[in-house]
């Protein structure tokens, strides 16, 4: 599952990254909701924060997708919000995460 803020309208302010979006991989905590009111301080771009369950505290979350699924994965949404271009940042394990993300074309 994944959660997108965007940006209602262009207000001219903050820096022109020539992306569309910040893609926000979480590290190991309770989840995507932990980082909500982070990333919901980036006002002027739009946020797609992905929650990634196996790498929660969730006891019934015991297995990762595999990495060719969960770039395909990230690859759909983005494609289904209209996202061509986005900086990716991460926090902890969410680090790894990204690595594996931009290791693939």
């Amino acid at each position: 599952s994944y959660w997108v803020r965007r940006v209602v309208a262009d207000s001219g302010q903050g820096a022109k990254t020539g992306t569309d979006a910040m893609l926000w991989l979480h590290g190991l905590s309770v989840g995507r909701v932990w980082y909500q009111h982070f990333v919901s301080r980036f006002r002027h771009t739009t946020v797609v924060l992905v929650d990634l369950p196996w790498v929660t505290f969730n006891p019934f979350q015991s297995s990762a997708p595999r990495p060719a699924d969960f770039c395909a994965g990230i690859a759909q949404v983005l494609a289904l919000h209209g996202l061509s271009r986005v900086d990716v940042a991460a926090h902890s394990y969410g680090s790894f995460v990204v690595a594996l993300v931009v290791s693939r074309p």
